[in-house]
């Protein structure tokens, strides 16, 4: 598997923002113990892409207002719970998304709370949504909301990438 460096400026393209950006939130989680990595230089060194380091590094990236915060608030965003019966962490639900093309496809949007940590996944064709949200634990009602939000069709790109990547065909086909 190739290392999440080589993925870093498609990623960072798609969310548009800068390489350098994408390398210092992931050089933070990497610090924070959120993404592994492999010691040493060239191949087989750093942290690997996979739908779980690139799903990890998209939360860093919209849920911290600056590099400072994006360990803990990182944490605070894949944690946050949904709020329908499965209970699943965002991280879980946003990695699932982005191993699935065709669960993929159904994402119109995901939006996370900078301000409060919950997080939203929008799913379902135009007038049609079906909204999940996430919560995290320690509520707090922040006197303004600042969101960050991603659309569902840079959603399908990651995960097309990712399954490329990965050598497997459409909808997970070995």
């Amino acid at each position: 598997m190739p290392s999440l460096k080589t993925y870093s400026a498609k990623l960072a393209e798609l969310l548009g923002i800068t390489q350098a950006v994408i390398y210092e939130r992931q050089r933070a989680l990497v610090k924070a113990g959120l993404l592994s990595y492999e010691n040493g230089r060239g191949p087989g060194s750093g942290v690997k892409v996979s739908p779980e380091s690139v799903a990890m590094l998209i939360v860093a990236t919209l849920a911290a207002n600056n590099l400072a915060e994006t360990g803990e608030r990182a944490l605070d965003v894949a944690g946050a719970t949904s709020t329908r019966a499965s209970g699943k962490p965002f991280l879980d639900v946003l990695v699932e998304l982005l191993k699935s093309r065709k669960l993929a496809r159904e994402v119109h949007q995901i939006t996370i709370s900078r301000s409060s940590a919950d997080a939203s996944i929008s799913t379902g064709r135009t007038g049609l949504h079906s909204t999940q949200r996430f919560t995290h634990g320690a509520r707090r009602k922040p006197p303004v909301r600042i969101i960050a939000e991603i659309d569902g069709d840079v959603v399908r790109q990651i995960a097309d990438d990712l399954a490329k990547i990965a050598g497997r065909e459409p909808d997970g086909a070995p």
